[in-house]
């Protein structure tokens, strides 16, 4: 999807949708699609930083504390070969909410999980999995009782090796039953 396409869809909610005091309800199952970017600081994967999309699908134990799982797709380039490749993510966090009853919700988010680079088959590099911890944070507006805009920020560190990445998203949250 095109980055613009992306923000008029989000402007049009945002000037469609009222407002409502909402927040996180205890029990209701969550799904959020998301865009972004995701980047490779220190270089030792040999990834290019590229965009990335993907759905996460949740629960609320409580208004507080809820957990996730994750799953993403970047596809960047391997240097020195310059090989294409697709690099899927998928795992698990658990999320805290500061504020869970008002429109803006602060959230700290911890979790596991792995990666797995898929090589193009012509450049003859193996495909690898890689074990991850991240940790991070982010922010959601309601848009309605059961709609929210969410930014995340997340660190992972690979377990292999100690390298690290960063990702950035944008996202629409879902909130589906629940207690009001």
């Amino acid at each position: 999807m095109d980055v613009k396409v992306l923000l008029l869809i989000i402007t049009a909610l945002l000037i469609i949708v009222n407002p409502v005091m909402a927040g996180n309800r205890e029990g209701a199952v969550t799904l959020t699609p998301f865009f972004g970017a995701q980047g490779f600081p220190n270089g030792e994967e040999h990834l290019d930083a590229d965009w990335k999309w993907g759905i996460r699908g949740g629960y609320n134990f409580t208004r507080n504390l809820g957990a996730e799982i994750v799953y993403g797709v970047i596809s960047t380039v391997h240097d020195p070969e310059e090989a294409d490749c697709k690099l899927y993510q998928y795992g698990a966090d658990i999320l805290y909410h500061f504020r869970p009853d008002k429109d803006l919700v602060p959230f700290v988010a911890v979790g596991f999980g792995g990666y797995t680079v898929d090589y193009n088959s012509d450049v003859g590099i193996s495909d690898e999995t890689n074990a991850y911890f991240n940790y991070g944070g982010g922010v959601e507006y309601s848009l309605a009782d059961w709609l929210a805009l969410r930014v995340d920020f997340r660190h992972a560190v690979f377990m292999d090796n100690g390298d690290s990445a960063l990702e950035g998203t944008l996202g629409l949250k879902f909130q589906i039953g629940g207690r009001k």
